[in-house]
């Protein structure tokens, strides 16, 4: 009859144990998150001040200049389009990330508007956008992400 008895004292020394190895397993799947690189950003920024002086100075030269103007604002949408999603700065799904990936190169194909220097505004939000996340990241040891806090916000709203 004491086979069949269970020693709880036993029961809770194994279960303390398991979790304190699942405690620790987690933690050590959490690493700091770091997507926005200087050294990347600096490339960035220094790509985007050339498309956006590349422009300006296209858009001197009437109507060709202008077409000119236009087509290298395409050209530059694609080159950070594809950069950043190899970069995995995929940022598509708030708001402030759309305005940042559509908005604003929608006003640089618009000629003279496109004088402003957008591609050099949309390399600087983009970076400080994605930085705050990392931070967030990083400061809640991993547990609060932007991306889940908004996609709650959403479920709630």
């Amino acid at each position: 009859m004491n086979e069949n008895v269970v020693d709880i004292n036993e029961f809770r020394k194994r279960k303390n144990v398991e979790l304190l190895n699942e405690a620790g397993n987690i933690q050590k799947k959490f690493e700091k998150r770091n997507r926005a690189h200087t050294t990347t950003f600096v490339l960035m920024l220094s790509v985007a001040i050339f498309f956006d002086t590349l422009q300006a100075i296209f858009l001197l030269i009437p109507f060709l200049g202008w077409i000119f103007s236009s087509l290298i604002s395409i050209f530059a949408w694609l080159t950070f389009y594809v950069w950043t999603s190899i970069k995995g700065w995929g940022l598509s799904d708030t708001l402030k990330q759309i305005i940042v990936n559509w908005a604003l190169p929608f006003i640089e194909i618009i000629p003279i508007l496109n004088t402003l220097p957008t591609w050099t505004l949309k390399v600087v939000l983009s970076y400080s956008f994605l930085k705050a996340e990392d931070t967030l990241y990083n400061v809640s040891g991993g547990k609060a992400d932007a991306e889940k806090l908004e996609n709650l916000l959403r479920k709630v709203a």
